[in-house]
């Protein structure tokens, strides 16, 4: 029968244990449209520590989702290790100058460590206000950027870019650095009570060749994997973007969970179901300017084709939800997830899911 009155983390664990929840979790990546849920601007929710654990807070408060990520934007990584960012009339911090201009020039960057967090120490804050707040019923997560990602934010995505073409063995030499500094990361963000995962937004196949991605990115996001399968979690990977040419080499990073964007939930069902959990992956554009009907129907199509992965599927939007999003959009996904995401048949009373 179902197991009624759970909550998130107990969802999650059921899952961990490839075991069934209730329902499927549901999980939208609600990152600076929470600062729109508590009333206050976007540049304060990504400078103070404070407001980002309070936002999220109460976005969790309004919306009832299965997880908090406590994250304001990419390129606090490499603003703390030596990058230059400003902010848009908005609010939203974005990469003015790399810290290393010059190839070759690695020690220009600082590496990310108790001492030298930026405005990353802000977010070890937020973890442990939400952990202290609902930890016991919902996981915190705390994402760190995979080596390929940082990297071409130290560098300059375009620059780094022809790094690895032109001088290999510097881009992994930055990468390497890169790892130290988000392994670090990964301990202090643990000590605060979240739960890591990974981002490579730049990995995917919408920005390198799956050749490109086999040899520069796969073997770092693997190396993280591992490091927090070692530590005693469930290890979650996100790359933005396209990734069907690469799934089968998302499977050889030993991820537990995978996080994906532009690609049809039945073909990666169907490629990876039985390998890892999966997470996706809902437009947030559509969800930014849909209806509540139309959101409702994308759904329960996602929910449909998701529920056919034997490890286990999560609802959750393909990228981050926009800062914009009406917040009746957003209830309406999690009313929908809820709606058609029950793992039972409730007119059977075995444990097979639909």
């Amino acid at each position: 029968m179902p197991r009624e009155d759970l909550n998130s983390r107990e969802r999650w664990a059921l899952l961990t244990y490839d075991d069934l929840p209730d329902r499927v979790p549901i999980t939208p990546f609600i990152t600076v449209h929470a600062a729109k849920v508590l009333g206050i601007d976007a540049r304060t929710y990504c400078t103070n520590g404070q407001a980002l654990g309070r936002s999220q807070l109460a976005a969790y408060e309004r919306y009832g989702t299965d997880g908090i990520f406590v994250y304001s934007d990419m390129v606090a990584f490499a603003e703390a290790m030596g990058s230059t960012v400003s902010f848009t009339s908005e609010g939203i911090p974005h990469l003015d100058v790399p810290c290393i201009v010059r190839r070759g020039n690695i020690g220009r960057a600082k590496k990310i460590d108790k001492g030298n967090l930026g405005r990353i120490a802000g977010w070890l804050e937020a973890v442990g206000l939400c952990y202290d707040a609902v930890g016991g019923e919902v996981p915190i997560n705390f994402i760190v950027m995979a080596p390929f990602t940082l990297a071409a934010l130290l560098r300059g995505t375009e620059a780094f870019l022809f790094d690895l073409m032109e001088d290999p063995g510097f881009a992994r030499e930055l990468m390497e650095f890169a790892k130290e500094s988000m392994l670090e990361l990964i301990d202090l963000a643990v000590l605060e009570g979240a739960v890591p995962s990974v981002a490579d937004p730049l990995a995917s196949t919408s920005v390198i060749s799956p050749a490109m991605y086999r040899e520069f990115a796969f073997p770092y996001e693997k190396e993280l994997v591992e490091y927090i399968r070692n530590i005693g979690f469930d290890a979650k990977l996100h790359i933005c973007g396209e990734t069907e040419p690469i799934l089968k080499d998302v499977v050889g990073t030993g991820a537990d969970l995978f996080s994906f964007d532009r690609v049809p939930v039945n073909t990666v069902v169907e490629k990876v179901g039985r390998s890892m959990r999966l997470i996706g992956n809902i437009d947030p554009v559509q969800l930014m300017f849909s209806s509540p009907e139309e959101i409702e129907r994308d759904v329960r199509e996602c929910i449909e084709a998701g529920r056919k992965s034997s490890r286990g599927f999560i609802l959750a939007t393909g990228c981050e939800v926009a800062l914009d999003t009406p917040q009746k959009n957003i209830e309406a996904l999690m009313k929908a997830g809820a709606k058609y995401g029950q793992l039972w048949d409730p007119a059977d009373n075995t444990l097979d899911p639909l």
